[in-house]
């Protein structure tokens, strides 16, 4: 696996959008061998929970969202996005989560490469600003989105979290 988000958002051959609304099938059972991490990207505050195979809450840690240093609100943030800032945007959060799943896998006695599938979500801007999607069309109606519906990161490391095949 790429050792950290850093790493997977700058290695564009390894995720695939999938922008066409589908729903992919899914057993109701964890995608995960070992441990599954669920993280919401908010405006101020990000919050990441880490699960046990058997679906037990294991460990959790909110953060404030390192971002805030380029504006409070969306609205300056895709603002700074704008003006030339879209890659520090980006890699403010990436290193913040990096930072949290490692805090979570030290408190918990577990090794970051146990954690078999991060689930990421938030609201269309965070997910834009993390993932260095160009937040212009959010700027002005009608708003439309670039990154509409999932990214997924598959990997051959055997060391590395896996996430299943998507459509």
């Amino acid at each position: 696996m790429l050792d950290t988000i850093s790493q997977l958002l700058k290695s564009n051959s390894k995720a695939k959008i999938i922008t066409d609304g589908i729903v992919p099938e899914f057993k109701l059972s964890p995608i995960f061998r070992k441990y599954g991490l669920a993280i919401d990207i908010g405006t101020t505050t990000i919050a990441a929970k880490l699960y046990g195979k058997d679906g037990n809450l294991l460990n959790e840690e909110s953060r404030l969202n390192p971002q805030s240093k380029f504006g409070a609100d969306v609205i300056s943030r895709i603002e700074a996005s704008m003006k030339g800032e879209k890659t520090a945007l980006s890699n403010i959060i990436a290193e913040e989560l990096d930072k949290i799943i490692i805090s979570l896998a030290e408190t918990t006695e577990i090794q970051t490469d146990e954690i078999d599938a991060v689930v990421i979500t938030g609201n269309t801007v965070m997910l834009h600003l993390l993932t260095g999607t160009d937040v212009t069309p959010l700027s002005k109606a009608p708003f439309n989105v670039v990154l509409a519906s999932q990214v997924v990161h598959r990997t051959d490391n055997p060391s590395s979290p896996s996430v299943p095949d998507a459509p």
